[in-house]
């Protein structure tokens, strides 16, 4: 990459420092499509050429951005398959994202005036280096339109609540030492020294770990996804066991011990690639049908969501053992205790495959574990919409089981479900979980078997039959609950990913369909169960 110019944008890489400069003074660098797919081409660029170690990002003239070109948007309007909304989707949004999710330091050296979508582009900066003169403008409301381009998320994590409404409904200019005070900005400081000063800052970063500032950035960026204490700390652990494998933590070191700066050692063995370029490639591989096999391949999105789904299913195996076992002695003869000793020996194999899983994963098992209480019950009346606990299992392992028609019904009903829902994902794009499902499954049919035989048993004998239909009218509805929520976006994304084939809905009227062919012969009446949308989670969850 080398120093190039266009009318809109300055590109220029020197001493691995790469400056991008807006470069239409003449109407305060207001950004049009070829702007940003400009940038957006010189970022992913960037991305991967080794000799770019950080990014500068800047404007000539007396203005940082003024946000869209309003003349071009205008012409553009005029068309009749114009859409606002399509218009951020196509080119304001994926400039915002690019930035953030470009694993290497970019810095904004703001120059004058950034408002509207100039502004959004200098929140997502990492580190911005501000003018004196500069200030900071949101108009929207007074157009009649909602703060876009990332501004609505960013800067309330930046001001707080009150202070980002106050910006954004009043539409008054934020000076730069408001914008310091907010932590808006990094530094404020003359406006001749501007550009030098940030990429003084972008060579200071540079003579860091490469592969250390990539995912503490990716860290960083987790951590505003509202991660619970204890998942963050997950995700801590997981990066640095990457980390402490190379060449330049080892370096660090022994630099340390020996009193001297370390020497970068940027051609480690474990380099990941970025993870925008591991999406594109595992999406690909997910799109022909490939299954994926390694960690290496794996983006960061793909392996949160399979870990959340395999997490799921483990924790939902080991405490349906645990609610079992409870059951070998209380079973009705020394048959059926076998059996249930039998299926409890199931659940806890199912449990160890889960967590075997998770391990290879990088998940800390016996930490995990230890932070759950699989001892748990809510109360009867619970309808089980919500969890009950920080742990994966569904609202229905938390019932207590009291008597054998309760059983019975948990096996017939709940198995059924899991069935459907590992069914779901059985042939799931994670080449180790689809291996470990398959016996799994085998199992989970013949536990099936066994709640069909006692429910048909018991639904013929008159003695039995009513308490039976009680029990049924309790698990059924809330079996119904753990498909999560149709339509979800959580449930797309496992979708996306070859995590899961249907939509939540589509699995529960399987299930049900299921349930209501098995109740016709035995001659039970089916429970009404009505969606409390709402109440119900995103998630498809995985139980075992």
């Amino acid at each position: 990459m080398t120093t190039t110019a266009t009318q809109e944008l300055l590109i220029d890489l020197k001493d691995g420092i790469l400056t991008i400069t807006l470069n239409r003074p003449d109407v305060l660098n207001a950004l049009t499509i070829g702007m940003m797919k400009g940038i957006r081409d010189s970022l992913k660029k960037a991305e991967t050429d080794k000799s770019v170690k950080a990014v500068v990002l800047t404007a000539s003239g007396r203005a940082f951005c003024a946000g869209a070109d309003l003349g071009d948007l205008q012409k553009r309007q005029k068309a009749k398959s114009f859409s606002l909304g399509d218009e951020l989707r196509d080119h304001f949004n994926p400039l915002v994202a690019q930035i953030r999710k470009l694993e290497k330091p970019v810095i904004g050296a703001i120059n004058g005036l950034a408002a509207g979508a100039g502004a959004s582009i200098v929140l997502a900066a990492d580190l911005k280096i501000c003018a004196e003169k500069a200030t900071f403008l949101n108009a929207f409301v007074r157009v009649g339109l909602v703060p876009d381009s990332g501004m609505t998320y960013y800067l309330p994590r930046f001001a707080g609540y009150s202070k980002a409404l106050e910006h954004m409904w009043l539409a008054k200019p934020v000076t730069s030492e408001q914008a310091l005070q907010w932590g808006w900005v990094n530094r404020v400081v003359p406006a001749d020294s501007v550009l030098a000063e940030a990429q003084a800052l972008a060579a200071d970063l540079a003579k860091m770990p490469p592969m250390a500032l990539a995912l503490t950035k990716r860290a960083v960026n987790k951590s505003l996804e509202a991660a619970s204490l204890d998942e963050q700390m997950e995700y801590e652990a997981q990066l640095q066991e990457i980390l402490g494998k190379t060449q330049d933590h080892a370096e660090g070191v022994t630099a340390f011990l020996e009193k001297r700066p370390p020497s970068s050692k940027e051609n480690s063995p474990m380099a990941l690639e970025p993870n925008r370029v591991r999406e594109e490639k595992l999406l690909e591989k997910i799109s022909k049908g490939q299954k994926i096999t390694e960690l290496s391949e794996m983006s960061d999105e793909y392996r949160e969501h399979l870990t959340n789904l395999m997490m799921m299913q483990a924790d939902s195996e080991l405490a349906g053992a645990f609610g079992y076992v409870p059951w070998i002695q209380k079973a009705p003869d020394i048959n059926e205790t076998l059996v249930v000793a039998q299926i409890v020996k199931d659940e806890v194999r199912h449990a160890t495959v889960m967590y075997r899983l998770l391990k290879g994963m990088g998940v800390d098992v016996d930490a995990y574990y230890k932070s759950h209480n699989f001892n748990l019950r809510v109360e009867k009346d619970d309808i089980g919409t919500l969890r009950a606990a920080d742990d994966k299992r569904v609202n229905i392992f938390y019932y207590p089981i009291e008597k054998w028609s309760d059983f019975i019904m948990f096996n017939f009903c709940m198995d059924r479900g899991a069935g459907h829902q590992l069914e779901d994902s059985l042939d799931c794009s994670y080449k180790p979980w689809c291996e470990g499902m398959e016996g799994i499954f085998k199992e989970e049919e013949m536990h099936m078997a066994h709640g069909d035989q006692w429910t048909k048993r018991l639904s013929a004998d008159p003695k039995t039959h009513d308490d039976l239909q009680e029990a049924f009218d309790r698990w059924y509805p809330r079996t119904m609950n753990i498909f999560g929520r149709r339509g979800s976006p959580k449930n797309a994304l496992y979708r996306k990913y070859g995590l899961k084939k249907r939509d939540n809905d589509d699995v529960r009227q399987a299930f049900a369909k299921d349930i209501a062919d098995k109740a016709a012969k035995f001659g039970l009446k089916v429970p009404h169960w009505a969606p409390e949308a709402a109440k119900m989670s995103e998630e498809p969850f995985i139980p075992g």
